[in-house]
C-alpha cells in the first residue's frame, strides 16, 4: 500500500485521462469548428467582430467538451487519493 501512496499514487488513474484525450479533442475541434462557421457568416460585414465569432465558438468547445474531460478527471482524481475504485474503467 505504500506504493500507492508515493511518487507513484500520484500516476494511478491517468488512464481515464488518457482514454479521453482523443474523444475530447475531437470534440472540441467539431464543436469549434461548427460553432465558429454558423458565425462568421453572420459577422461578415463586420470584420471587427470575427474575434468575437472565435471567442464565442472556444467558449461554446470548451462547454462541450466539459461532459467528457469532468467525469474523468474527477475518477483520476478518486483513484489517486486511494478512493474504492480498483480502476479507471
Amino acid at each position: 500500500m505504500i506504493l500507492f501512496s508515493g511518487l507513484l499514487g500520484l500516476y494511478r488513474g491517468i488512464a481515464s485521462n488518457v482514454a479521453s484525450s482523443a474523444p475530447i479533442s475531437a470534440i472540441y475541434t467539431f464543436s469549434y469548428e461548427s460553432v465558429k462557421a454558423a458565425l462568421l457568416p453572420l459577422f461578415a460585414k463586420v470584420k471587427e467582430y470575427h474575434s468575437l465569432a472565435h471567442c464565442i465558438a472556444g467558449g461554446c468547445a470548451s462547454v462541450a467538451t466539459s461532459f467528457v474531460f469532468t467525469p474523468s478527471e474527477r475518477i483520476k482524481q478518486q483513484m489517486q487519493v486511494g478512493s474504492h475504485y480498483r480502476s479507471c474503467w
